[in-house]
Formats: structure tokens, sequence, C-alpha cells
């Protein structure tokens, strides 16, 4: 029998007022989570879960630089790499998100769609414009989970993308990556993607957990469920990381 839990977002001033007390309740209720479950390991998507996207605003102005993106993009399907909940990808986009072609290469192939004039700088911005912010608050959750799990990072992303975030919020300030996962495994180094089970195999071999020894945080159900299928616990994260149907 499964337990839902969810995390409220609150919008109100007062959760401005209370916000190291609202970091608080998430790790405990994690916390909480984890230690009747014997969880030793928490591993974390990035797009939708620490970090928030909007892919419909970046296609649509990929789209605008003259980019056929519908043809690339598909509803979600069986074994699609996914990119949120809900979406997946095709052709050019999927094989630059399993590593099988290079950033160049991606680029060029795009801009030979793209209306005369359009230069990659201007694709290149459109394309990094899924990428919103990531809240402060996130990233300090996750340190202080580090004083009792090792957590991980779990992403289908691409060379391009995971530049752009590792450089602007992971490596500010002389940190690095090391400051707030363990590891990190990502879907165009692994050449393999969510919801492969594969990937998931993969991981819980190279760090040495058993699959009911790790929590699975993603915004995807289709992610959720091949996990599930490894023994792996999951924790669903919806819109502005509140955390929902969480089945351990």
């Amino acid at each position: 029998m499964y337990d839902t839990l969810s995390f409220v977002n609150l919008q109100s001033d007062w959760h401005k007022m209370t916000f190291s007390f609202c970091i608080l309740c998430k790790i405990n209720m994690i916390m909480k989570l984890t230690d009747d479950n014997n969880i030793k390991n928490i591993i974390f998507d990035l797009g939708g879960v620490i970090i928030n996207i909007d892919m419909m605003s970046c296609l649509k102005r990929i789209e605008a630089l003259g980019v056929p993106v519908k043809e690339m993009m598909s509803a979600q399907k069986s074994g699609g790499a996914t990119v949120c909940e809900g979406m997946s990808v095709s052709g050019p986009m999927e094989l630059y998100q399993l590593g099988k072609i290079s950033t160049q290469d991606f680029f060029n192939g795009f801009l030979r769609y793209c209306h005369e004039g359009t230069t990659l700088e201007q694709l290149e911005d459109a394309w990094n414009s899924c990428l919103l912010s990531i809240p402060e608050e996130r990233l300090k959750v996750i340190k202080s989970l580090r004083s009792r799990y090792k957590v991980y990072m779990l992403s289908n992303t691409n060379d391009c993308h995971w530049r752009y975030i590792e450089d602007k919020y992971f490596k500010t300030e002389g940190h690095t990556t090391d400051v707030f996962f363990d590891r990190v495994f990502l879907s165009h180094e692994m050449h393999l993607a969510k919801p492969d089970r594969t990937i998931y195999e993969q991981v819980l071999k190279e760090i040495g957990a058993r699959g009911e020894e790790c929590l699975f945080i993603d915004d995807a159900k289709a992610n959720l469920d091949a996990a599930k299928e490894c023994g792996i616990r999951t924790l669903q994260a919806a819109d502005d990381w509140e955390l929902a149907n969480v089945e351990l």
C-alpha cells in the first residue's frame, strides 16, 4: 500500500518570511520518508526538478527562426527519451541528448533550416531559453541532504544545456558540482536516456547500491515508472518543487 504525500507551495509574503523554515520542513519530510525505508541515496532529475524550465517557449523561439521543431518533438512515447512530463524527443534532438552527435553538428544541422541571416549565437540563445532559473532554496535543500545521504543527479540533457547550467549555477564562487552532488549522471555522457531502464541499472551499478536503497525524484511519470521497475523508490516533482506522489 503506497502513501501519497505532497509539499504545498506557498506564494505569499508569509512564505517569503519563513524561507528557512520551509527549507527545513522539506528536508525533514524527505528524511522521515527515507529513514522509514532505509534509503541511503537520493537521485535528483535536473529539468523540472532542480532547474525551472519552459520547453514550449523555447520551441516557439526556435520555430520562429525557421526550424521545423514539431517534427523533432512528440507526445510521450513508450521508450522515447523524455524532455519533461508528457514530452519526448526524436531525430537530431534525441541524438544530441544521447551524445551521438556533437554540439557543432547539432547546431549546423539546425542552421540549414533557419531564415537567412540567422546567427549561431541567436540559435544557441533560443536553445538555452528553456532554462529559466534554479531557486536558491533548492540548492540549500540539496546541500543539507548531503550531510546524511549520498546525493546524485540523473538528467536527460545535452552538452550545450549542461555547460550553460554548470557555469551559471554550479561553478559560482569557485564551487563545482561536487559541492552539491556526489556524482552527476548525464544522458549525453552515458549515451543512454530515461526512461530506458538500462540507464537506471547503470547508475545503480556505478554507485554500488540496490534499488530499494535509492529515492529518485523526477517530474516525468514515464521516468518514475521505469525507475520503479528497477526497485527504486520514487517521488514526483510538480511545478515549483511541489513534491507529490511519493511511492516508498
